[in-house]
């Protein structure tokens, strides 16, 4: 499961900044603010949609590990557990992909499997979700 500190690292890497200090440069922001960044998820949503575009991965994962940060107590252990979760959903499609047929041979039946895992993991997530967010109104 990769942290939005691991985010930020690849971004950097992808963007060829060697350190924080050019990260803040790039960014057109002080080198306190990425420090902000990288320890307390003070991430604009739409820098974390930057990240993820630059690294080649969903724009919610990237949020969703900001927010694992950011928040503190049972609200930050269920961003975390929700991002153990996004992380599972990557390695599960990733496996069913490769170990179905190949592309000259995909068909309705080979891509069965894939939408009953993509599915069912869909609406894990979305229960994780709602349980994240009305977890104070629960007594």
């Amino acid at each position: 499961m990769a942290s939005f500190g691991d985010y930020l690292n690849q971004f950097k890497a992808a963007k060829n900044l060697v350190d924080d200090k050019a990260l803040a440069a790039y960014l057109g922001k002080s080198k306190q603010y990425v420090s902000l960044i990288r320890h307390r998820g003070q991430a604009t949503n739409e820098l974390c949609i930057e990240i993820a575009d630059a690294i080649g991965v969903e724009a919610g994962v990237v949020l969703v590990a900001r927010n694992a940060l950011k928040e503190d107590g049972p609200v930050g252990d269920a961003w975390k557990a929700l991002l153990g979760k996004v992380a599972g959903v990557g390695l599960l499609i990733g496996a069913s992909l490769i170990y179905s047929e190949g592309p000259e041979e995909y068909n309705a039946k080979s891509l069965i499997p894939l939408f009953f895992i993509t599915g069912s993991i869909a609406i894990a997530l979305a229960i994780s979700a709602l349980q994240v967010f009305f977890q104070p109104y629960r007594q």
